[in-house]
């Protein structure tokens, strides 16, 4: 019951988290490694307790012992266990997919106390988040709601997925985001998004600002084989499920996670 109060719609701030003690501080790798056995209450309260906290370090936010780097490598962790591990193995699971619509909402609200978010790459990556939050609640989230509604499942998936089949190139379909009542710009669709874009949007606005020099860093560095494989993994997962229609990316075969 504590948990829950401290989770209303609106959330608790980061530091009010943090001092009811209530979930696991992210400190490092073992920390990651308790998620995979959390129950799924638990776990979701705690992906979102650690997507706050990860904000407020990058905001250096009251008082939460949390370096900026630490925060963001968090925050990329929180994106890429919900997409790439929960949803890869359950893709039909609505409360995951709200899950990540809820932690999308806590990346964006970074853009109320950022200066620099009108820049070139801040402006860019936030309104390609903002698209793709856009495309999840009026295409994915939607379609799945209708899809295994119990009493309309057949009947009504046969008279509504017309409107979900058109949006077959996903966030670069013509209207994709409008279903749901998500207003975008025209200028937003202008630009067609790769699953690299998306990846790279998403870093950007978890803080890394390595991902602003392709290919590695401004001293020509180049990513391990662990990093790039986590890329690759997080990019496959856009192209599946934000770059085509939501009939065609949930009647496509599952593919087993490999867990090492």
């Amino acid at each position: 019951m504590t948990i829950l109060s401290l989770h209303g719609r609106n959330g608790a701030d980061a530091q009010k988290w943090f001092e009811s003690g209530l979930l696991p501080f992210p400190g490092g790798q073992k920390s990651f490694e308790m998620v995979s056995v959390m129950p799924a209450l638990v776990y979701h309260h705690c992906m979102l307790y650690w997507a706050k906290l990860g904000c407020a370090a990058l905001l250096q936010e009251g008082s939460v012992e949390m370096t900026g780097k630490a925060g963001s490598e968090t925050l990329m962790f929180v994106v890429r266990n919900i997409c790439c591990i929960q949803i890869a193995e359950s893709p039909r699971c609505l409360p995951n997919w709200r899950l990540l619509d809820r932690v999308l909402d806590e990346l964006l609200k970074r853009l109320d106390f950022v200066a620099n978010c009108e820049d070139g790459v801040w402006s860019f990556a936030s309104t390609t988040m903002r698209r793709m939050q856009c495309y999840l609640r009026s295409n994915i989230i939607r379609y799945l709601e209708v899809r295994d509604r119990p009493l309309e499942g057949q009947c009504g998936l046969l008279r509504y997925r017309g409107a979900f089949d058109c949006a077959i190139n996903g966030v670069n379909s013509s209207g994709a985001s409008g279903m749901g009542g998500c207003q975008t710009t025209d200028e937003v669709h202008v630009e067609v998004l790769s699953a690299e874009t998306l990846r790279s949007a998403v870093q950007v606005m978890c803080g890394c600002d390595g991902v602003k020099v392709p290919c590695g860093d401004s001293s020509g560095g180049v990513k391990d084989g662990a990093d790039a494989l986590a890329d690759l993994e997080l990019e496959e997962f856009f192209c599946r499920y934000f770059l085509c229609s939501a009939p065609a990316a949930f009647d496509q075969p599952t593919k087993p996670t490999v867990r090492e």
